[in-house]
């Protein structure tokens, strides 16, 4: 059985299915439709908090004696600066709340690794 029934027959609107999943990469602009605005909120979440303390980790050498060092310096700076950036894209308060809360998390969680970094030096 296509998709496209199953969708039809579980009474969605393909159209506007379509026009949400081809805007919800238009960051920035204005998405009437709240259901496209929550998943271009979703989009813009979904690699901040701890996905993306991962990813800038799995990025640095960790042999390197500064290895840590790095990842304090690119979570207080860059990362910071990367999620007031993307509070400018969020549609809806619940995203802005979602993203105050991982901002805090990234925060406590480099100052935590600079506190330990302190009583090891």
């Amino acid at each position: 059985m296509q998709s496209s029934v199953v969708l039809a027959g579980a009474g969605l609107d393909l159209d506007r299915l379509a026009h949400i999943i081809a805007a919800h990469s238009d960051k920035g602009q204005a998405c009437p439709d709240l259901c496209c605005a929550i998943l271009m909120d979703a989009d813009v979440l979904d690699m901040i908090g701890a996905m993306s303390i991962a990813m800038h980790i799995s990025k640095l050498d960790g042999h390197s004696a500064f290895f840590f060092h790095d990842i304090c310096q690119i979570l207080l700076g860059r990362e910071m600066e990367y999620c007031a950036g993307q509070r400018m894209l969020l549609n809806t308060p619940a995203a802005v709340a979602m993203l105050d809360q991982k901002q805090r998390f990234i925060g406590r969680f480099a100052a935590q690794l600079r506190r330990e970094l302190r009583r090891t030096a």
